[in-house]
């Protein structure tokens, strides 16, 4: 009986992990490769067949098969559920916000923050192992010309040292603060390298709700995605 199940649970894992790898690939690269892979299974059931001496009714299923696949992968798509949601849910990064003085990524999902200094005397070290003295010396360098890094920091150590006073007490959101370039707005955003126009609005979507000051979050990383969505999508309408 088990002999009799292996096929069935060695075509269930092929299944799998083809899924799990396209779920890998950029949207615009999925639709090829699951249609090589679909060609490269009835390949594989062709030969099977011809063994076997069964192809008298595997022709059939084949035939069918390369009659679907003509209509094209999107139709497939929508005949099969448990690849619909290769197409539909593209998963997003954490944000990251860069500055000349350090980087800093927030955990959507857990709530968490993490970071690097990247520049001056403690270049290297992890946000999360410095204390508030260290924290202190590094806002007294940056509060005079880096208002960017200064107000991440103080967002960082709100967060890891509950640091008293509000972070927001000194961002004026119609300060003239630099525009991050485009491919750091791509990490703020959290997107991959490859990307549409409806991913930037659901990645700008999926952040706003969480970081939104009415959410819980504050002004300035706010103001920060809404600038990075608004510099993607003019870059990407341009090139239309």
């Amino acid at each position: 009986m088990i002999i009799k199940l292996l096929p069935f649970l060695l075509a269930g894992l092929l299944l799998y992990l083809l899924v799990q790898r396209l779920k890998k690939l950029p949207l615009e690269k999925r639709k090829g490769t699951l249609i090589k892979y679909t060609v490269y299974t009835l390949i594989g059931l062709l030969l099977l067949a011809v063994v076997t001496g069964r192809l008298h009714w595997l022709g059939a299923v084949v035939a069918a098969a390369l009659g679907l696949l003509k209509i094209g992968a999107a139709t497939l798509l929508r005949f099969l559920p448990f690849l619909r949601v290769l197409r539909n849910n593209k998963v997003f990064g954490d944000p990251v916000f860069r500055t000349s003085a350090l980087e800093l990524t927030l955990d959507i999902n857990r709530g968490s923050i993490s970071g690097t200094i990247l520049q001056g005397k403690y270049a290297g070290r992890d946000l999360v192992s410095l204390s508030a003295e260290e924290f202190d010396h590094i806002e007294s360098e940056l509060k005079h010309g880096d208002p960017r890094s200064l107000y991440l920091l103080r967002i960082a150590r709100s967060r890891l040292q509950g640091a008293a006073g509000s972070y927001n007490k000194d961002f004026d959101a119609n300060q003239n603060i630099s525009a991050p370039s485009l491919e750091e707005a791509r990490m703020i955003l959290g997107l991959a390298e490859s990307y549409s126009r409806d991913d930037v609005i659901r990645a700008h979507k999926r952040l706003i709700q969480k970081l939104h000051p009415d959410r819980g979050g504050n002004d300035y990383l706010a103001s920060r995605i809404n600038l990075a969505r608004d510099l993607i999508i003019e870059h990407l309408d341009k090139k239309n």
